[in-house]
């Protein structure tokens, strides 16, 4: 026992014998717990800095704070009521809430399933964009933005052995012209040009299996990636879509089981895109049961199965491309990132395609966000 576990002891134990102790977790004391004193930093700090510099004050600070919160003898050392830890703040998210989010242009073309959409109907689609062995560059995987530098994708998107991820496209429409135009009776207008922005970090799940991917010995797929994208890309035809808010039932989002998909139909394993101007299937969720039925197999419980209403629009979502729904405020929101089962994407003939279910990642999300921000 040092110097300054002696002059405690012996002067607590004297003034604890006439005042007594008092109840942690009551009164006063109500957030706090009984704890050996040399434990509690809250007193142990300025009792060693106190006794080496200023022996007045050191024994006003044992007089005046550390006696009056006395609340036992462990062995040689008093015990305190010391205060339990502050829980910690809120992580600041970087991720974009109400209306700075998910707000989509409505159109004639909403309902029509496999139709064209109009420009800047989704201005959170992304493309991602690769470079091949022989140099020349393919989009190969799509995206959804969830905030100014953060691209929501599929793991297996930035695993492709042949391709090199080098960036990302945002607000694109028609893949073939270098400006997106809408040219009617009613209305011409052209918007301002498709951005390709720099990847500063890929953020694949830490329990994705680039080798084999997702599993059926695995209860979750983990096919779900970030990409930190080099600076902000947030313009008037450029936006987020909102992520969900980790309590929604299929009854929040709008109507339950009904999504959207939109993209090219790009595909990892496809050199061209299936259209060259983005296009959106009206999706409705599958009976897992049933989807299991089909695909001969217990998929993994972050897969949400989902059919097309006409069934005859395979191939729309792309790669890594988001599931969207609606949340009680008629914002837009991702809830799903395709990515097929066993890597054989364009199911057709009624069979239902696969989506990673967002809001099993939620936690994920976040905290990779908060930790790059």
């Amino acid at each position: 026992m040092n110097l300054i576990a002696v002059v405690i002891f012996f002067t607590c134990y004297l003034l604890a014998a006439v005042n007594g102790y008092v109840m942690c977790g009551e009164g006063t004391w109500a957030n706090t717990t009984c704890v050996d004193l040399s434990t509690c930093s809250e007193y142990t700090q300025p009792i060693e800095a106190l006794f080496k510099t200023n022996q007045t004050v050191h024994k006003f600070f044992i007089f005046h704070h550390v006696l009056p919160a006395m609340c036992g003898f462990s062995q040689f050392m008093p015990m305190v009521c010391c205060p339990n830890p502050k829980p910690k703040s809120p992580i600041a998210l970087a991720v974009p809430k109400g209306d700075s989010c998910g707000s989509i242009l409505w159109n004639r073309n909403l309902s029509l399933d496999g139709k064209p959409t109009d420009i800047e109907e989704f201005p959170w689609l992304a493309l991602l964009e690769y470079k091949m062995r022989n140099q020349k560059r393919i989009f190969a995987c799509g995206g959804v933005l969830i905030s100014a530098r953060h691209v929501l994708t599929a793991a297996h998107c930035l695993g492709l052995s042949h391709n090199k991820l080098i960036g990302v496209r945002l607000g694109e429409h028609d893949l073939r012209t270098a400006q997106n135009c809408i040219s009617n009776p009613q209305l011409s207008y052209c918007r301002k040009n498709a951005i390709d922005v720099g990847i500063e970090l890929q953020i694949p799940h830490e329990n994705y299996d680039f080798l084999r991917g997702p599993s059926a010995f695995d209860t979750l797929s983990y096919d779900i990636a970030i990409l930190k994208l080099k600076h902000s890309v947030i313009s008037d035809v450029i936006k987020p879509i909102c992520l969900p808010m980790g309590r929604e039932t299929p009854l929040d989002i709008n109507v339950a089981g009904k999504f959207l998909s939109a993209g090219w139909g790009i595909l990892f394993d496809h050199i061209y895109p299936k259209s060259f101007v983005q296009v959106m299937s009206r999706l409705k969720e599958v009976n897992k049961t049933y989807c299991n039925t089909l695909y001969s197999s217990t998929l993994p419980e972050d897969v949400i199965c989902v059919l097309s209403k006409s069934h005859t629009t395979a191939c729309i979502a792309d790669s890594g491309g988001p599931l969207m729904g609606f949340n009680k405020q008629s914002r837009m929101i991702v809830t799903g990132i395709y990515s097929p089962v066993n890597n054989q994407p364009c199911r057709t003939n009624g069979v239902p395609s696969t989506f990673i279910d967002v809001r099993k990642y939620l936690n994920w999300i976040h905290l990779k966000i908060h930790q790059d921000s």
